[in-house]
């Protein structure tokens, strides 16, 4: 496996995608130290960057094609039919993306070449990690149900008190289940967003990492992404706590007011869609902490950042494109929901199905476990859109594309 400084060594490890102006991580202790980049090609040629930190520019400018400086064959490109220009100038794509600023069709082509480029890690790992909690919450919610349905609740001599310990018994039983089940999810979810970060971010480059690659790759960066995740939910539970906790105040005087000075229903009516009005507002700070904070994670993994800097990352990188992210967000949100929604009609039969010839017992650790296979087959397409929206989003801003395109074109 390679990183974009280079290595000339396979069993060298790949260094972290550093955000701009971090210095430079030192050698893994694991195998040789890293050998500076090589010498370009020609006078002029770019140089291969030391880290994933922003080049001096400002932001997105169109490279120069390598043959104009002696820099050799670039990678392969998408060229304009003939006799239309290129309206983003010439950009070499050594991966499943052109490295330059992207369009939305773009964005959207280079997701599913992702999945297309390595699907035994963005597939197969997930619908495996996918797989295992579903089986781990299946067994799980049998044993609770089953419990539940038919534990000491049929004996005629049980007491009263004897019935509710066995209802509080078996109704705690099924709480731990799906608190485990949760904790379950939530750590598969990080997992698997960190490894396909790894697998698609490399895809960029054209390389190919093996799951084994991209696991030691990301093992080291499992703490901090938790790290990051819990910051993120707590910043974003306090700020609707505060925004909720002023706004029902505001309510409650503003109703007051409202109900003294009407007669009738309307006063009501007028009650009715405040209340709708300050729901909304009590929740859009968790929507728009959501856009800023959404490249969190993927600075942690890719730029090795702590919880804290990913959060000023993440921030950095959305100012002055807040709806830019939210609207591209929303995009594959509906897109992932409406294939949601198709395959859930092919889980439902199959749940329609259990549920009139199953016990309960049975068909609800079969419907839990259909969700958490069917959460496999889409997350990859999410993360791998996130991903490229990140990297868009350094191009314009960071103007990482040129850098990039040197790192593809020195490797050996």
């Amino acid at each position: 496996m390679t990183n974009p400084m280079g290595p000339s060594s396979p069993d060298q490890q790949p260094d972290q995608w550093a955000p701009p102006g971090a210095p430079t991580a030192p050698p893994s202790p694991v195998g040789p130290a890293t050998p500076p980049p090589p010498t370009p090609a020609g006078p002029g040629a770019p140089q291969a960057p030391t880290s994933w930190s922003a080049p001096d520019q400002p932001g997105w400018t169109t490279p120069p094609r390598p043959d104009a400086v002696g820099g050799g064959p670039a990678p392969r490109a998408p060229q304009p039919a003939p006799g239309i220009p290129d309206p983003r100038g010439y950009a070499p794509q050594p991966g499943i993306i052109p490295l330059r600023p992207l369009g939305l069709g773009e964005l959207f082509e280079g997701t599913f070449r992702a999945v297309r480029s390595n699907p035994t890690v963005l597939f197969g790992f997930s619908v495996a990690v996918m797989a295992v909690v579903a089986v781990i919450s299946g067994v799980g919610m049998f044993l609770s149900s089953d419990a539940l349905l038919i534990g000491g609740l049929d004996d005629p001599q049980a007491s009263i008190d004897d019935e509710l310990t066995a209802v509080s018994s078996q109704i705690a039983g099924l709480l731990t289940t799906s608190l485990l089940s949760s904790a379950g999810s939530f750590f598969a979810t990080l997992l698997l967003s960190g490894v396909l970060s790894i697998a698609v971010a490399d895809a960029v480059l054209g390389l190919k990492p093996t799951l084994a690659e991209a696991w030691s790759r990301f093992t080291p960066r499992f703490l901090p992404l938790i790290g990051a995740t819990i910051l993120v939910s707590l910043i974003g539970t306090i700020a609707v706590l505060v925004v909720g906790a002023v706004l029902v105040g505001v309510g409650f005087l503003i109703a007051s007011q409202i109900i003294g000075l009407s007669d009738g229903g309307g006063g009501i009516v007028l009650v009715i869609l405040m209340v709708i009005v300050f729901v909304v507002l009590a929740v859009a700070p968790s929507l728009y902490l959501q856009i800023r904070f959404l490249y969190t994670p993927i600075t942690v993994v890719l730029e090795e950042a702590g919880p804290v800097e990913a959060l000023k990352r993440s921030w950095a990188l959305t100012r002055g494109a807040f709806w830019r992210t939210a609207g591209r967000l929303l995009l594959i949100i509906a897109l992932t929901g409406a294939a949601s929604g198709i395959l859930s009609t092919g889980t439902g039969v199959i749940t329609g199905v259990a549920a009139v010839a199953l016990p309960p017992t049975v068909f609800l650790p079969l419907s839990m476990s259909l969700t958490f296979l069917l959460t496999s087959v889409i997350m990859p397409i999410t993360t791998a859109y996130q991903v490229l929206m990140y990297l868009d989003q350094r191009f314009l801003s960071e103007n990482l594309a040129p850098a990039l395109a040197a790192a593809a074109q020195a490797r050996p």
